[in-house]
């Protein structure tokens, strides 16, 4: 299993493992596409069991006649208060994720070139005025969008035969990050300040570049934690993510805050309950509570990280890259509705459907203000779908 494979999508339970050898097995359109649906039903299970996770395809639906892409206005409404309702359009064919900036305005994610060799099949791009835009990257690679900026920042992963390095892409230059191999980047704020991870003595650790040539800053863990994670670092320089202790399969820890300083505080929760952080908004963050035994089902949680509001809700599994908005709002999938795919607060419910000509969807992020929400479709022809709300 390799770093990319391993480390799926910020997943909290493999802070609990040791990392693997990096094996030969592509990455490719399965992990891609695949990925956002294993992290979200094991951010809940897999703490539970804390087992290995593999790689699984993704189950591709049988080809269907597509209804043509719809025109999408280019800038995202403004919205007062809470929505009401979303409405879905379809980007133009080719998009395997699909992610949007904070502010809903910019967008950018992973297409395919199925002529590509297997090493090199994948390549970021951005979707700019209905038409995709990609990014150049150095060849033999393959090329994945984790975040995007208010700024129109892009950050992701390039993965090769080399292995695994962290890049950037903003007015036209791509730049790799200094010492980013075995790394990942969760979050750009809109100055360009980027959050993730890194594997460090066998733990995974929290880390910030402060810039585009700065070494990564390692964040101070707590003292009894080895092991942590950066989800998302706001505007205003905090990283917000999760700090706890690893060891023989198992991993105890919550939520954690780091101020622009690199000074560190728990985040509490409900009598100390562990959770697992893996997603991030701003001045919210969410997760999911573990699952009591295999019989039971995870529950969703958000955090308010400035008033440390907690709110619980059970049967519904988080989704996507950036899934909870600035008011608290956040997407994901009602456990005791099929897997629906919804917009909420936990008490109101805004169904996502997929577009016309398509049967099945996964969602990618939410814009803070709630007005945009990103996903993709799994069949063939792939499509990023945006929900414009209001």
């Amino acid at each position: 299993m390799n770093i990319d494979e391993e480390f799926g999508r910020h997943l909290p339970a493999l802070l609990a493992e040791e990392p693997m050898p990096p094996s030969t097995v592509d990455i490719g359109l399965a992990m891609t596409a695949g990925r956002r649906r294993r992290r979200v039903r094991h951010v809940g299970s897999a703490i539970a069991v804390l087992a290995v996770i593999t790689a699984v395809p993704i189950a591709l639906q049988s080809q269907r006649p597509q209804a043509p892409p719809l025109a999408l206005p280019s800038s995202s409404p403004s919205m007062a208060g809470n929505p009401a309702a979303c409405e879905v359009a379809q980007t133009a064919a080719g998009f395997l994720t699909f992610n949007t900036d904070p502010t809903g305005r910019h967008f950018a994610g992973t297409v395919e070139d199925s002529n590509a060799e297997e090493v090199a099949r994948h390549q970021p791009a951005i979707w700019r005025d209905g038409k995709i835009e990609r990014i150049p990257i150095p060849a033999g690679n393959s090329g994945y969008v984790d975040a995007i900026s208010a700024s129109g920042m892009v950050v992701g992963r390039l993965v090769g035969n080399t292995g695994v390095v962290v890049f950037a892409y903003a007015n036209g230059k791509l730049q790799v990050l200094p010492q980013s191999q075995d790394s990942r980047v969760s979050s750009v704020n809109a100055s360009g300040v980027i959050a993730g991870s890194q594997l460090f003595e066998g733990h995974w650790r929290p880390v910030r570049w402060r810039s585009l040539t700065s070494a990564p800053e390692k964040l101070a863990l707590p003292d009894g934690a080895n092991s942590g994670m950066a989800s998302v670092v706001t505007d205003d320089g905090r990283v917000l993510g999760s700090a706890g202790f690893a060891q023989a399969g198992s991993y105890q820890g919550g939520p954690y805050l780091w101020t622009p300083d690199g000074k560190g505080s728990a985040l509490p929760t409900p009598g100390g309950l562990s959770v697992a952080v893996a997603v991030g908004g701003g001045e919210w963050i969410g997760g999911q509570v573990p699952a009591k035994d295999e019989a039971s089902k995870p529950d969703a949680f958000v955090l308010n990280t400035r008033t440390h509001e907690f709110r619980r809700f059970p049967n519904i599994l988080l989704e996507g890259e950036m899934s909870v908005s600035a008011i608290g709002w956040f997407i994901g999938q009602r456990l005791d509705n099929k897997g629906q795919r919804v917009l909420t607060d936990g008490t109101t419910f805004i169904t996502l459907p997929p577009p016309p000509g398509s049967a099945h969807v996964v969602l990618d992020s939410v814009a803070a203000d709630t007005t945009v929400v990103t996903g993709h479709r799994t069949e063939i022809p792939y499509a990023g779908v945006i929900w414009r709300c209001h």
